[in-house]
């Protein structure tokens, strides 16, 4: 299961869950490693107040990171927001009361 808190700006606002394949989820890792996000400072960028903004977080078996940015950042971080951005907006999504 895949847990959203969305706030102000977000397409969902509150707590939300979604079930999802394992096979995506792990094309969602390999991807993410191979995007160098594993090696990404914590924070990228000056301006942490903008918005948009992007807090991903990923914790699986053997790996745990975050990386807050707004606008800056590599390509490949960009590409991996654009794929994860579309993988979970094909989710069917079930709010948490």
């Amino acid at each position: 299961m895949i847990t959203f808190i969305g706030k102000s700006g977000t397409a969902l606002d509150g707590a939300y869950k979604a079930q999802y394949e394992k096979e995506d989820l792990a094309n969602f890792f390999n991807n993410a490693e191979s995007a160098g996000f594993y090696a990404l400072p914590d924070t990228i960028g000056e301006n942490l107040l903008q918005l948009p903004a992007w807090d991903i977080r990923i914790h699986n078996d053997s790996l745990h990171h975050r990386v807050f940015h707004a606008h800056h950042g590599p390509s490949s971080l960009h590409f991996l927001e654009q794929d994860l951005e579309t993988w979970i907006l094909s989710l069917r999504w079930e709010r948490i009361d």
